[in-house]
């Protein structure tokens, strides 16, 4: 039996793929959504993190989170479940800041863990760099890291 309730953080239906849910997410909290197990859900933009994890951004009115999500085996067709590992609330960016993500490096090296707010330049690449977290694989934690030797390449 499938369930069904609001995702109240970001205003969307979410369709949760298995009976047993940790904790409805609140809109008080978007952390509550860590644990939650769902199949597909219309995200403002996101990337495949190799190793079988996902990075979604979802934006309401000024608030921008990002949910780190692995992805689940199924024997079922369409979408590959997925369930949320770690939960970051964004702060919100100045008009000439951008959410990078996918195509960031560190020390010159790709890393599709790596995502950062950075200025929003006309250069390729965008190392003026503001904050930058790493979505492990290893630990299943958003972490933050040092912005120092993390670029990120201009896809606009």
């Amino acid at each position: 039996m499938k369930r069904f309730f609001t995702l109240f953080s970001v205003g969307l239906s979410l369709t949760i793929a298995s009976p047993t849910v940790a904790q409805q997410p609140s809109q008080n909290n978007p952390r509550s959504a860590i644990s939650t197990v769902y199949r597909d859900l219309q995200d403002d933009g996101g990337w495949v993190i190799p190793k079988g994890y996902i990075g979604q951004i979802f934006k309401q009115d000024k608030t921008t989170v990002l949910w780190f999500a692995k992805f689940l085996e199924s024997n079922q067709r369409g979408p590959l479940p997925r369930q949320v590992v770690d939960v970051l609330e964004l702060p919100e960016l100045s008009k000439s800041q951008r959410l990078h993500y996918a195509f960031c490096m560190l020390n010159g090296t790709y890393d599709r863990e790596i995502f950062a707010i950075v200025e929003a330049t006309d250069t390729k690449i965008r190392s003026q760099v503001y904050q930058a977290w790493r979505a492990n694989t290893k630990t299943e934690k958003i972490e933050p890291i040092s912005p120092q030797g993390v670029a990120c390449e201009n896809m606009e």
